[in-house]
């Protein structure tokens, strides 16, 4: 029995020194390889080891695992420096705070405003009064000198623009009323002129302006009809203005005289009744060609160039370099009107004038035609 049992135990020890090596942690190679080295390989290396190296070896856990701690970095490395942040944007200033403890500052600006504002309405009343607010005179302008033009040129005294301006034309109109109506013939519009063409008083007796046994004033195109003496009119004024005299719109006997001369001058008999063949050597002689177009519809609100509104009626036409108020007489189909200047154009080569709608439609002109202009 005992030497059964011999056996037995001696094998069990053997299994379990066995079993306690297979679970044994393995030895440490570098310590068994140092103390395998001879001495002169053990020895301390000249070549310092680095800095970021451990100094002792590193601890073991209760499993058998080794842990390493890292306790530098390497001193190539580049530090960084500290987290930069953003200064807070400044806070907006205020008026108050740039003006600082300057409050007479605000003040003057005010006053300024104030006197600004105050020229401002007083330029703009003295350029807005209606007729009758004011005694006009030459050199003045204003919405009241304008209507005192449409008025003179509903009367048939005036025949140019009614561009708000006082100047010799008017003024020669007002005297021309004035005379008419037997007042004093001074060329300012007082008082007295302004109720008289607000009752739109008649003509004194023997004035030089009485319609009495005379033609009525007509407003059309030289062409429409036969002029002779005592005729009166706007086409007598564009006749006038092709024979050289002053426009009057009176057929009188100096016109009578300048239309015979140069009658005589073209080859025709000089009887100074002015029909087709006179109107056609008028264009002929005192007048050039140039091309022209017109324009008008999808345009009709706008301002133009001169600061006129393009309606359907307004008479005009655009040239290029011509200034703005400029009279131009032009002829088509054997009829003649005198017009201004409005608008700037047209831009378009071999052409010179660009005939509104309402001076088109008066010269039955269309399309892009030639025609004869004085100016």
């Amino acid at each position: 029995m005992a030497e059964t049992v011999a056996p037995v135990g001696e094998a069990l020890r053997t299994a379990a020194d066995r079993l306690r090596a297979t679970l044994a942690p393995p030895p440490d190679r570098e310590a068994s390889r140092s103390r395998t080295r001879p001495a002169e390989e053990t020895a301390p290396s000249a070549v310092a080891e680095p800095s970021w190296a451990p100094e002792a070896a590193p601890p073991r856990a209760p499993d058998g695992r080794r842990t390493v701690q890292i306790r530098g970095r390497l001193d190539d490395a580049p530090h960084p420096g500290p987290r930069r942040r953003h200064a807070p944007h400044p806070a907006p200033v205020t008026v108050g705070e740039r003006l600082g403890a300057r409050p007479d500052r605000v003040a003057g600006w005010a006053f300024a405003f104030c006197v600004l504002v105050i020229l401002i309405a007083a330029t703009t009343a003295g350029a807005a009064t209606t007729l009758g607010d004011r005694t006009l005179k030459r050199g003045m302008e204003g919405r009241d000198v304008r209507h005192l033009q449409l008025r003179l040129d509903r009367l048939g005294f005036y025949g140019g623009p009614a561009n708000a301006r006082y100047g010799a034309s008017t003024q020669r109109a007002v005297s021309g009323y004035q005379r008419s109506r037997c007042l004093d013939a001074d060329g300012i519009a007082g008082p007295a002129t302004v109720r008289a063409l607000r009752a739109n008083r008649r003509a004194c007796r023997g004035s030089e302006r009485s319609t009495r046994g005379r033609s009525p004033y007509v407003r059309t195109a030289l062409g429409t009809r036969t002029l002779r003496r005592g005729d009166r009119g706007r086409d007598v004024r564009v006749l006038q203005r092709l024979v050289g005299m002053r426009s009057s719109g009176d057929f009188g006997p100096k016109t009578g005289r300048a239309v015979r001369r140069f009658q005589r001058s073209a080859g025709l008999q000089g009887d100074g009744i002015v029909g087709p063949s006179t109107r056609g050597e008028l264009a002929q002689r005192r007048m050039a060609v140039r091309g022209a177009s017109w324009y008008g519809p999808g345009l009709y609100g706008h301002r133009t160039a001169c600061g006129q509104r393009l309606t359907p009626s307004l008479q005009g036409v655009a040239h290029r370099r011509l200034p703005c108020g400029t009279r131009v007489t032009l002829a088509h189909n054997g009829r003649f009107v005198t017009v201004p200047v409005v608008d700037r154009g047209p831009y378009v080569d071999g052409l010179t004038f660009d005939l509104t709608y309402a001076t088109a439609r008066t010269l039955g002109f269309s399309g892009t035609q030639r025609l004869h202009a004085r100016y």
